[in-house]
């Protein structure tokens, strides 16, 4: 037996055992633990055959005479002679284990077998060395299979795999483009905003985002004291970085001294008592106030749809006469001028009038509802308004300035029955109920005076009157000065009789109305006064003074913080589409970097065939079949100036018979005819393709001859 180095026996091994040459990490790992005395050839075999799972789904499922059968095959290229399969299988070598079995069967090979294997271990050796990541177990066992003792079996063995591993190369390079044309397309198809192809985005419009995002950035730098429009877009990346970092600093320097100015200025409505929490409470009405507002046109919405819808719905005229601000009995929504809905006082609410139904006017039960719905919105919406008044003179009453202030001392005078503390100021409320308090003593004494009978001799009459005043000054309801006044003017020296004394007290009577009725309006000229003075919306300087700058610098604030806002949001809004177009342009790169590789490999940047007629060049030209209007393409000067191939798929296989008759309908196929001297390629489009749906694509390459031309691994080029 010959000496052989250990690569040699490991892939004689993988020859006999696996059928195949081994792939170069394995035959690396194998040698290196041989050669290193860590485990031995006899149990790289014996590891083979009880541990690997390769050989339990190929040789493991074999008999004894298949397995003794396929071992002569895959070591020396032939079937196993009578005797020595008798041998093996049932003779004194049956015994044998498999793995023992490989080495008996190469130590006592002949000159003829010892040369085929010999022959399979040099192609072994060349296909592992040269695959590297192109490795596969069928090119592999392509490599060894068909190699036998002549020499041109061996130079056959390393061109296919030289072919082999170049049309992979080719393969990985086309598939590379593909992926990354592909990433492309699916990047572009969702980058506006779907995962729509039909509606992809394009280059220019990723572009135009960045322009228009830039632009909007550019509108907020604008703002700045230092910059103004177009600064921002014109400059160069460092430039914009700059002007951002100053308008930031800018913008954070304001908010710094706004946010300064509104504490100092909650600090002063702190210091008032009951002020900051008047306002939290006007605050919190005016949100209830805007949300009833809302709900208000809401419900009005819908009650004018309902009005509508009914109207369309009923034959004769239907007109309106209710008023939501002033809803009164009998109020109503008429159809054909019958009433149909009308106000019920005592219900507060609308009700559909005497034997009106449904049935007889289709749409007025979801007109009644919306009619209510929006008289309670309307009513909910003014009680808003009221509470938010109520709210807002409640904190005008607690911020007034000194002169405001001395106006409602003055008012406080006025008061005849409140007795308010020392440098007490009168609410409204306060007001209100002096007045009601007033207006109150006024009625009940006009009334009692009123009620004097005048039949009986003036001094019953005047001690009548007399009892009435004295009881109203014991009330205070008049002064003494007042009771005397009033009194004279009842008892003059002339009053003799029922007349002159009817005429006396009703001049009493009058001296007494008027002069409360001064006191009256004087109190009722204080509240106009009082809310004048309160009142916010006035504008004035008395109103708020406190609350005011607070609410003044609360706005500088806010209107800071939107400037803030408005660049975040700005530059948000560039970082995305900018992400965007930076995916593109790495994605663009890929594409760039794929189609270099072509040249790199020496060939030409492939050619889509998606025209009648595309044109090879003088590189070595790679086509692939693309999307076709009419399935037919013509190739011209194909291989007439370099090294041209046809990309028609490694998944493709070709039938030499007719397309007619002898198409194999669980493969994809193409089928190579010539017609007027020119190789024309019959290609499917889809698996059973003579009964697809999808026409098949023909492509004649011009001038070329079919017995010209060859195919493998997916490739079609001239031979």
């Amino acid at each position: 037996m010959e000496n052989l180095t250990i690569e040699q026996l490991v892939q004689q091994i993988y020859i006999g055992l696996l059928g195949r040459a081994a792939d170069k990490g394995g035959l690396d790992y194998w040698t290196n633990e041989i050669t290193t005395n860590v485990l031995t050839i006899e149990q790289l075999r014996a590891n083979i055959v009880n541990e690997q799972l390769e050989y339990a789904e190929g040789l493991g499922l074999l008999d004894r005479a298949q397995t003794v059968e396929q071992l002569y095959q895959n070591l020396f290229e032939r079937a196993a002679e009578p005797a020595g399969l008798e041998y093996w299988v049932s003779g004194e070598g049956s015994s044998i284990n498999i793995d023992q079995l490989v080495l008996a069967l190469t130590s006592a090979a002949g000159e003829n077998d010892r040369l085929a294997l010999n022959n399979k271990t040099e192609a072994a050796i060349y296909y592992s060395a040269n695959s590297g990541d192109s490795f596969t177990r069928e090119a592999a066992k392509a490599s060894v299979d068909n190699v036998d003792g002549t020499a041109q079996s061996v130079l056959d063995s390393i061109a296919a795999t030289d072919g082999g591993l170049a049309a992979e190369g080719l393969t990985a390079l086309l598939n590379t483009l593909n992926e990354a044309n592909a990433a492309k397309a699916d990047f572009l198809a969702t980058a506006d905003g779907d995962d729509d192809a039909t509606t992809s985005a394009t280059e220019a419009q990723v572009s135009a985002a960045v322009d228009a995002a830039e632009g909007d950035v550019d509108a907020e730098t604008a703002r700045s004291d230092d910059y103004i429009a177009g600064d921002y877009v014109d400059a160069s990346a460092a430039v914009k970085a700059a002007i951002l970092t100053d308008y930031q600093a800018e913008l954070q320097t304001d908010l710094a001294a706004e946010q300064e100015d509104v504490a100092e200025a909650q600090a002063d409505v702190d210091a008032v008592a009951g002020l900051a929490a008047a306002q939290t409470a006007v605050e919190a009405a005016s949100d209830f106030a805007d949300a009833a507002a809302l709900t208000e046109t809401k419900t009005g919405n819908t009650y004018v749809a309902a009005l509508a819808d009914f109207d369309a719905q009923n034959d004769t005229v239907v007109s309106t006469d209710i008023a939501l601000n002033a809803p009164a009995d009998g109020d109503a929504i008429t159809e054909g001028g019958d009433d149909v809905i009308v106000y019920d006082a005592d219900a507060e609410a609308y009700v559909l009038a005497a034997d009106v139904t449904e049935v007889l006017y289709p749409g007025v039960t979801d007109l009644l509802n919306a009619t209510n719905a929006a008289q309670s919105a309307f009513d909910a919406s003014a009680a808003a308004d009221t509470s938010l008044l109520n709210a807002e003179l409640e904190r005008n009453y607690l911020d007034l300035d000194v002169d405001a202030k001395a106006d409602l001392d003055d008012i406080a005078g006025l008061f005849q029955v409140t007795e308010l503390a020392t440098d007490e100021m009168p609410s409204l409320a306060v007001i209100q109920t002096e007045l009601a308090i007033l207006e109150g003593q006024r009625d009940a004494l006009e009334t009692a005076l009123g009620d004097v009978t005048f039949d009986t001799d003036d001094a019953t009459t005047l001690a009548l009157f007399e009892g009435i005043l004295d009881a109203a000054e014991a009330e205070g309801t008049i002064t003494a000065a007042q009771n005397t006044t009033i009194f004279d003017a009842i008892d003059g020296d002339d009053l003799t009789d029922q007349t002159e004394t009817d005429v006396g007290a009703t001049a009493g009577v009058a001296e007494l109305i008027t002069n409360k009725e001064t006191t009256f309006a004087d109190l009722t000229a204080a509240v106009d006064i009082f809310v004048v003075l309160t009142d916010a919306t006035q504008g004035t300087s008395a109103a708020n003074p406190l609350a005011g700058i607070l609410e003044a610098q609360q706005v500088d604030l806010e209107a800071v913080q939107d400037q803030i806002d408005l660049l975040d949001s700005a530059l948000v809004d560039l970082a995305e589409v900018q992400a965007a177009a930076d995916s593109l342009e790495g994605l663009n790169d890929n594409i760039d970097a794929a189609e270099t590789a072509f040249d790199d490999a020496g060939f030409g940047v492939p050619i889509t065939i998606d025209a009648d007629n595309e044109f090879a060049t003088s590189a070595d030209d790679v086509f692939v079949v693309g999307t076709i209007a009419d399935n037919t393409a013509t190739i011209l000067n194909f291989g007439l100036l370099g090294n041209d191939q046809l990309f028609l798929g490694t998944n493709v296989v070709q039938n030499a018979g007719s397309i007619a008759t002898d198409g194999d309908n669980s493969v994809l196929e193409f089928f190579l005819t010539e017609v007027g001297g020119n190789a024309t390629i019959t290609l499917e489009q889809e698996v059973f393709g003579s009964s697809s749906s999808e026409a098949e694509t023909v492509i004649t390459l011009s001038g070329v001859g079919a017995d010209e031309v060859t195919f493998a691994d997916g490739f079609l080029s001239i031979a």
